[in-house]
């Protein structure tokens, strides 16, 4: 079956223009994954602490997604709190995976030099607008989560900033010196 000539087209634009995106080294995505996930965890503890002690209590946990449905499927309290921490994570190790090659690519040049507090602010920004304008739709959650609750896109910009901020935090420990 020969290929769509839209798709072949499209391709052949984005090597012309040479629009890869997995140029950086794949240690540096994996390391940046490594560094998000670590990050939305260390930002879930107080959740998980709270979900631990109070057992089911707490309508409203700090910082986590509070994920009702998946899909129109109705979960358990402990379901959805497992998948919200897991969607927690998850954020985190997408927002640290792609941001070297977007820093190697040089998308965000304009705001100032990569690995800087301000381009991982803006960077943050459009990974909060990623996950509420594509990303919940996709899951089922509706336009800037509001199928699950009237803040979750509040919870998901606080999130992310706190894990780009401790992202940004833990950067000196692994950052080549020459930036």
């Amino acid at each position: 079956m020969p290929a769509n000539p839209t798709t072949v087209y499209i391709f052949t634009l984005l090597r012309f223009y040479n629009f890869t995106l997995l140029q950086p080294n794949m240690n540096d995505i994996i390391l940046g994954a490594s560094i998000g996930g670590l990050a939305a965890f260390a930002i879930s503890i107080p959740a998980i602490v709270a979900e631990i002690f109070r057992r089911g209590k707490v309508k409203n946990l700090p910082l986590v997604v509070d994920v009702k449905s998946f899909f129109d499927l109705k979960m358990s309290q402990l379901a959805a709190f497992a998948f919200g921490v897991f969607l927690q994570i998850l954020m985190g190790m997408f927002l640290g995976a792609v941001y070297p090659a977007v820093a190697d690519k040089g998308w965000l040049d304009f705001i100032g030099r990569p690995y800087q507090p301000l381009n991982l602010f803006v960077y943050t920004l459009v990974v909060w607008l990623v996950f509420n304008f594509i990303f919940f739709p996709l899951f089922g959650f509706g336009w800037l989560g509001l199928k699950e609750g009237k803040t979750v896109w509040l919870e998901v910009l606080v999130s992310l900033l706190m894990i780009g901020f401790l992202f940004w935090l833990s950067l000196p420990l692994f950052q080549p010196v020459y930036f």
